[in-house]
């Protein structure tokens, strides 16, 4: 079928098998307007072949097929090379095989998972049935927009950073809030990769798969994880209270070794307190109900503060503190109990995983913009094969457990979530055997006053 489009003056090709003489006619009389073909491939392949023959630019055609260009198509047998399927003979020239096309757009058109291709500008050029179904909108009503149709939901700056990491070529996972045309909100969790031909990007796979319902019973196990810390908290207290005033003498006279005993309870209930708090955090931060309440704040005497809790445990391992000090700090606007947090983690880490007589490093900058902790140690260090999940939650490392068997692994992913919900930044050297230092840094005109509210993780507000 061919037709011409008036109000959005653009010619539309998706039916049947035209012929020069049919489209010659049309083409004409439209002068630059966009042409427009829909169809299987071999069919898209026919028509903008036909259309170049007749002088047309390839800017001025848009397609909605498996492949937004025919070349494209060699590029996917190219990658298929590799693989070397069983089904036919790779010396044969996959280009010989006119079955691939089809299969490969079965195979995009019928996955489970939302489907779309973008040019490098964002325009979608094609989507997938499961695409139509998660979104509600229909190939038509998505074609030659972009993903804001359904998507814009999100911080400007999240946007900013994805088209930045989008445009150097990198592949991209991430979290998205996302409205279906109906209204009805939904958490998708979304993958973007380049297509690359000849070192250039040409178009962009991107992928979503709805997540709400996971996320639905990740919030209703957090919840959990917090009513039940909470009041698994208050006869933990009394525990401790009491066995304090035991190991105190305040109920009479003990045997060395029930004062031994009363110790061991003493030591494991606070350890229990520990990872409780801990875990009241972790849930804190994932549900959103953190309130931020910024006020000055001394960075150095926060520091002191924090060395002088740990005093015991360094004065026991002989650990050298070397502190580079800064006269005339200024104090910034933060909340002194979340950047507490994070003193705490990164120091009774370098503490708990340096050996006798080793040296821990405290450092504070400040810049013109931002203001950077850093905390070294000459510690066991973190493999280099298990550094990129050093931040997930309940992560510990293999020397970590083999070190220190009543670590939690959550100390660096809470302070993780706070960088990242707060506005800063935190990342780490490490080499296995001789320490890691590990750098926060965040900006100069510090932390956001914000009460505590339900939010999606990511920083989105349901």
């Amino acid at each position: 079928m061919l037709s011409q489009d008036q109000p959005q003056r653009s010619v539309q090709i998706y039916e049947g098998i035209p012929t020069v003489q049919q489209i010659e006619p049309l083409l004409s009389q439209s002068n630059s307007c966009p042409i427009f073909i829909a169809g299987p491939q071999g069919f898209v392949d026919h028509v903008s072949t036909m259309c170049r023959t007749l002088g047309v630019s390839e800017d001025r055609m848009r397609f909605e097929a498996m492949y937004p260009m025919g070349s494209l198509g060699k590029d996917l047998h190219e990658m298929f090379r590799s693989f070397d399927p069983e089904f036919f003979n790779p010396d044969e020239g996959l280009e010989q095989i006119p079955e691939l096309d089809e299969l490969f757009f079965m195979i995009v058109q019928q996955t489970a998972n939302h489907v779309i291709v973008i040019d490098p500008e964002g325009v979608i050029l094609y989507v997938n049935h499961a695409a139509e179904e998660t979104t509600g909108y229909s190939s038509r009503e998505m074609y030659g927009q972009t993903p804001r149709l359904w998507g814009g939901l999100m911080p400007l700056a999240f946007y900013k950073k994805l088209w930045g990491d989008k445009e150097n070529g990198k592949n991209i996972v991430c979290e998205l809030l996302n409205r279906r045309k109906d209204g009805q909100l939904y958490v998708a969790l979304a993958r973007i990769t380049p297509i690359i031909r000849q070192g250039k990007v040409i178009a962009y796979v991107a992928t979503e798969e709805d997540v709400t319902e996971f996320r639905r019973l990740d919030k209703a196990k957090t919840e959990f994880i917090f009513l039940a810390s909470h009041q698994l908290l208050t006869p933990l207290s009394a525990i401790g209270w009491y066995a304090e005033m035991l190991v105190a003498g305040d109920a009479g006279r003990f045997s060395l070794e029930q004062r031994k005993y009363l110790q061991e309870i003493l030591d494991g209930d606070r350890r229990m307190v520990s990872l409780i708090n801990a875990l009241l955090n972790v849930s804190r931060i994932e549900m959103g109900t953190f309130i931020v309440d910024p006020k000055p704040t001394d960075l150095e005497a926060l520091l002191h503060s924090v060395l002088d809790e740990l005093k015991s445990g360094i004065i026991t391992k002989q650990l050298t503190i070397q502190h580079t000090c800064v006269q005339s700090a200024p104090s910034i606007s933060a909340d002194p109990n979340l950047l507490r947090m994070v003193f705490q983690n990164l120091l009774s880490n370098a503490v708990k995983y340096t050996p006798v007589r080793g040296q821990i490093t405290c450092v504070l900058v400040f810049g013109k913009d931002e203001v950077e902790i850093r905390v070294g140690d000459t510690g066991i260090g973190i493999p280099k094969d298990q550094q990129g999940k050093i931040f997930e939650k309940l992560f510990r490392a293999d020397n970590a457990k083999k070190s220190d068997t009543e670590g939690t692994g959550l100390g660096l992913y809470i302070v993780k979530s706070i960088m990242d919900a707060f506005g800063g930044r935190v990342w780490f050297e490490s080499e296995e055997g001789k320490g890691t230092t590990f750098h926060v840094s965040l900006s100069i005109s510090g932390m956001k006053k914000r009460e505590g509210t339900r939010a999606l993780k990511g920083g989105t507000n349901l």
